[in-house]
C-alpha cells in the first residue's frame, strides 16, 4: 500500500475529477432540496395572485349587480302559494301543459332563452300530484336573477328547488342556468296514518 502525501499537489486529472464530483453534489443538492420547493413556492404565489384577482373580480361582479329583494315571504307578507293554498287565489296554472307556456313565453322570458325543457313522470302522493322538471336557461346574469323573482311570484304551485349558473362557454357574458323545480297539483291519493 502506498503512502498518501498530502502536501504533494494534485495532478490537473485529479483536480477536473474534484471539480466534477463537486458540481455534481451542489447540483444533486440543488435537484433534491432546493428546486422542489422553489417550485412549490412558485406554484403557491401564481394560485394566491389567480385567487386574488377572482376575489377582485368578484368583488367588481357584486357591486354592479343587482340587490335581490327579499321575497313577500321573508317580509312577512303572506306569501303567493299559501294564498293559493288557502283558497285566496285561483292558481294560474293548474297543469303542467297549462304552466311550460307562461313561464317560457317571450314576455316573461325578457332577455333569457330556454334551450331545454324536460320533465318525470308523475308521482302522486300525500293528497297532491308532484312532477319534477328541469330547465335550462342562458342570459345575462342581471335577466336570469330578475327571471328567478318572477318565477318566485308566479301565481302557481311549483317551486325552484335548486340552480345551478356557470358562465357560458365562449361568451362570458352569458350565463348558463340549471333551474331543478317541481310541480304541484291537487288530487294525488293520501297516505293513511
Amino acid at each position: 500500500m502506498e503512502k498518501v502525501d498530502w502536501n504533494q499537489t494534485a495532478s490537473q486529472r485529479e483536480q477536473i475529477l474534484f471539480l466534477l464530483i463537486a458540481v455534481f453534489f451542489i447540483f444533486l443538492v440543488l435537484e433534491v432540496g432546493f428546486l422542489p420547493k422553489y417550485r412549490e413556492i412558485k406554484t403557491s404565489r401564481q394560485r394566491l395572485h389567480a385567487l386574488e384577482v377572482e376575489r377582485s373580480a368578484l368583488a367588481k361582479f357584486m357591486e354592479k349587480t343587482p340587490v335581490v329583494r327579499r321575497s313577500s315571504s321573508q317580509n312577512g307578507a303572506k306569501d303567493i302559494k299559501l294564498k293559493i293554498l288557502d283558497g285566496e287565489m285561483e292558481a294560474l296554472s293548474r297543469e303542467l301543459p297549462e304552466l311550460l307556456p307562461r313561464i317560457t313565453d317571450f314576455s316573461f322570458l325578457k332577455g333569457v332563452r330556454v334551450e331545454a325543457f324536460s320533465f318525470q313522470p308523475d308521482i302522486s302522493e300525500g293528497g297532491y300530484i308532484r312532477t319534477d322538471f328541469l330547465m335550462e336557461a342562458k342570459g345575462s346574469f342581471n335577466d336570469l336573477v330578475r327571471y328567478l323573482e318572477r318565477l318566485e311570484n308566479f301565481p302557481a304551485l311549483f317551486q325552484v328547488r335548486d340552480i345551478i349558473m356557470n358562465v357560458s362557454e365562449g361568451d362570458t357574458t352569458k350565463v348558463h342556468a340549471e333551474i331543478a323545480g317541481r310541480f304541484f297539483r291537487m288530487g294525488g291519493q293520501r297516505k293513511t296514518p
